[in-house]
This record gives structure tokens, sequence and C-alpha cells, in this order.
């Protein structure tokens, strides 16, 4: 399939989707035979960076560029863009010398080559997207404390793991927490969201997993959080993975703490995010040793469904008047219903433009509008082939609720008033029937004023959360505790 660049008027969530997926940036990358992590960072480069860029339209959009560096060059770096909702996309070549800083990315087609001005505290360059140069300027950001977090004086014992999954010939690195009285203790296996993370979920700098780990922890339960597949000290490539494969790495981790002499095995619960909800319950499937499952923000519709209610929610959140919105929709319902039916990309791409070319004709504004300048422009082809990629025909094949309607465990569903990614009244309705219809235990809450990392939040648009010092609402983190604590 044609490697294109990727639009930067492209739908919000079809690039959020794109980029939270295949251009996380891979902690486990090194350079020049330097392992990241094997020294301290340099504190004067390292950190989050915000400055501003033009788009395409003249409109000023945030960026957030986030750099951990290390001595004589070698470093870690992605960006985000808040305004449209895309978050860690990866350099996947990066070099942070103080007096050339060199970022940069043949399969975004993004660089930035600048500097790092030490009287200033500031760094300056040039951003190049697509062939277009512009001047950046970037101020260091001051983070929230995040005061969840945990001390390293703490009441249990801590250790790292190996979890090996051999069906799939991966090694899957993490952090067992456990009380440190002796006995049998009951356990909690964490699962990401879709896309890789590291074993404590961190996003916008907050560290989900750690904190909830930590809390279960006190409580007296053991828990297990690992990296996924590619990311921190775990093998395997992360592009690839699916539903199944997560659910597979989660069944490796279930095994591993079954062979844990202090584990209690007939009290194993799992706490997933999103996605990992539905892994979490393939997972359960294949071990009956699971006793219940907690799935946050889990989606429980079908994936078209998920995908076009996604897209009304956050444009609609940004402020995107209501007949762009409901042109977005209805355009992605139509390619939707093109690319389940046609096979070959080319008559797919060909297709889809003339669809767009025929809600123009009904709509002539349209081509005038900047939301779909690279719609009705000479590189509409490349544009159409980043919406046919073959990670979204996946994300549209989803069937959740057929997944759910499986599951034979005890479930917690929660859900986040204010979420825009997962949104709360379609797929907590939808959960509730398929928990019925499975005729197991369950329990479906919606949770009011938090976002999708349930966090209590103002605007509640994906870029605060990164200014919050709350990683999770302390009541949501109680009823999580509460509920796996009554189940026996």
């Amino acid at each position: 399939m044609h490697n294109s660049a990727i639009p930067r008027s492209v739908p919000a969530l079809f690039l959020l989707i794109l980029l939270s997926i295949c251009f996380l940036p891979d902690r486990s990358s090194a350079q020049d035979g330097f392992t990241l992590g094997t020294a301290m960072p340099d504190t004067s480069l390292s950190g989050q960076w915000g400055g501003s860029i033009t788009s395409i339209s003249r409109q000023w959009w945030r960026l957030i560029l986030h750099v951990t560096a290390y001595p004589n060059g070698p470093c870690e770096a992605y960006f985000d863009r808040p305004d449209r909702s895309l978050f860690g996309i990866r350099f996947r070549n990066a070099s942070c010398m103080p007096d050339k800083l060199l970022f940069f990315d043949e399969q975004t087609n993004v660089r930035f080559e600048g500097s790092y001005d030490p009287f200033d505290k500031s760094i300056s360059g040039t951003w190049t997207e697509n062939g277009n140069k512009q001047p950046l300027r970037l101020r260091k950001i001051v983070t929230v404390q995040k005061f969840q977090e945990p001390t390293t004086d703490v009441p249990y014992i801590t250790s790292d793991v190996k979890v090996i999954n051999r069906r799939a010939g991966v090694r899957l690195e993490g952090t067992l927490c456990q009380p440190s009285l002796s006995g049998r203790f009951p356990v909690v296996l964490f699962i990401s969201d879709g896309g890789p993370q590291d074993r404590n979920g961190e996003v916008g700098g907050h560290k989900p997993f750690l904190v909830i780990a930590d809390a279960f922890a006190r409580r007296g339960f053991a828990a297990l959080r690992v990296d996924d597949r590619g990311m921190g000290h775990s093998t395997g490539k992360p592009s690839t993975m699916t539903v199944e494969d997560v659910a597979d790495d989660a069944v490796a981790a279930i095994d591993y703490l079954r062979a844990n002499p202090n584990v209690d095995t007939n009290r194993i619960f799992l706490y997933a995010h999103g996605e990992g909800g539905l892994a979490a319950v393939l997972a359960s499937r294949m071990r009956p040793q699971v006793r219940g499952i907690c799935a946050a923000a889990t989606p429980a519709v079908a994936g078209t469904e998920l995908l076009t209610s996604q897209i009304e929610a956050m444009e609609t959140k940004r402020g995107t008047s209501t007949n762009v919105v409901d042109t977005y929709t209805d355009l992605i319902s139509k390619w939707i219903h093109i690319l389940e039916n046609t096979i070959d990309d080319d008559e797919a791409v060909k297709a889809m433009g003339q669809v767009a070319d025929a809600v123009a004709r009904n709509t002539p504004s349209l081509k005038g509008m900047p939301e779909f300048s690279e719609l009705y422009g000479p590189d509409r082809n490349d544009y159409l082939r980043v919406v046919i990629m073959p990670w979204l025909l996946s994300y549209m094949k989803m069937d959740a609720p057929g997944i759910l309607r499986s599951v034979g465990v005890p479930v917690l569903a929660l859900y986040a008033e204010k979420d825009v990614t997962v949104p709360a009244d379609i797929n907590s309705a939808a959960m509730s029937n398929v928990l019925d219809a499975a005729g197991v235990q369950g329990t479906v809450l919606t949770i009011d004023g938090v976002n999708h990392q349930f966090q209590s939040c103002t605007e509640c648009s994906p870029e605060e959360s990164e200014r919050l010092a709350e990683t999770i609402r302390p009541s949501v983190l109680s009823i999580v505790l509460d509920w796996a604590d009554g189940i026996r």
C-alpha cells in the first residue's frame, strides 16, 4: 500500500487512532549501542516543551514536544497536537546535542532541527512537515505534581519480573507488587488500552496503572503490570498486535501468577482500560482462574458505530459546527460501507473519491472549508490511502458485543460521563444489554464529571488531562477496590 504522508486535515478520530496505535514512541530503542535508561537523563533538555505552529488553513495549533535526553547525544522524542487530539507521535530518529537537536521521521514526513539556548532556556529551530518549513520556538512546560503516585517508601514488596509468552515467542517485563505479610493473596493483572503502553499505562504524564496497583497492594492484593510488546524492555512488535495478541499475553501473565506460591489462584482479577477490556474477556475464557473483570471505558458497540460516535463527540467538543460534524459522519459512514465491500485498494480510493464529489455537489461550500481542503485538493488519493490502512479496517470490524456476550465471570464496567473517546451513553447501554445476555453478575456505572482516564475535569478535553494533578478520582478507585474485595 502507498506510504503517504499523513494529511493534516484528516478527520480527528481517524488520525487519533492511527497515530496512537502506529506511531507511539518506542521506548525500547537504542542508538549507537547506547541502551536508553542506563544513564540519568540530561535535565536541561529532558521534559515537555511547548510552542505553536500554523496549520494549512493558517490556524495556530499548539505543539508539545516530549524529550528524554541522555549524555552525549542519544535521546527519545515524540510530540502531541492537543488542539487536534493527536498524542504520542513518535520521531523514529532523534539526536540531542545541546548545540544541535535533530528529530525526524520518514514515515510521518516530519522533521525538527534546532538548538538549545541555555541563557533563555528555550529551544529554537525549524519545523518541517510535508516539505513546508516554519520557525518554531519552544519553552519548557512546568508539569503538575501527580499527588497520587506512590513514593519509594511503600508498605509492600515490589519486584521486577519477566513473563514469557512461549506461543508468541515474546518476553514481557513488568513489576509485581505483593503484601509483605505471609500467605496467599488475591491478585490483579492490568491490561492496557489499544496501542502499546508501558507497565504504568502512562499517558499525558500520568501513570494510572501505577496508582491503581499501589491502592490494590495497600488493600492486601498482589498486582502485576507489564510493558506491552515492544515497550520498555519487553520484546515483540507492537505495530502488528491485535486484541487476540493482547489476550494471549494476558494468558501468559495469568499462567505466571498461577505458578507463584503467594497467589490465591482462585481470586485472579483483571483490570482493563479501553479495548483492553475485550482482551480481558478473551483471556478469561481461556483461564477459568479469572474471578472477575473490571472494564474501564471499554467499547461495547461495533467498531463502525464507535468510530462515528467518537468523531461526533470529539468534533462537537472541539466546537466544530453541526453541519460540518454531520457531513463528517455521513461521509465516513459511506466510506465504511465501501471499505467493508471492496477488496482492491485502488477501487476503494476511487469509490471514496466519487462519494466525496457527490457530497460536495449537494453542499458546494464544502470545497472552501479548511476541514475538507485535503479531500478536495490535488493530493486527495494520498489522503484516502491513509484512511484505508489495514489497522483501520481491523478496527472497524471489531465485534465488541460478540466478544462481551461470551464473558462468564462477574464484570464491573465503568464509563466516564465526559469521555469523548468511548462515549458513555451508547456504550454503557450496550454493555448492560450484553451482560444481561451473558447471564453474568454485571455492574455498569457511569461516573459524572470525569474524562476517559476517570479524572475529575472541567474542560474534560484530552489536553486538560496533562494539567491535572489527579490521576484518577479517589471515589472511582474506591469503587474498584470494594468491588474486587467483595468477590470471594
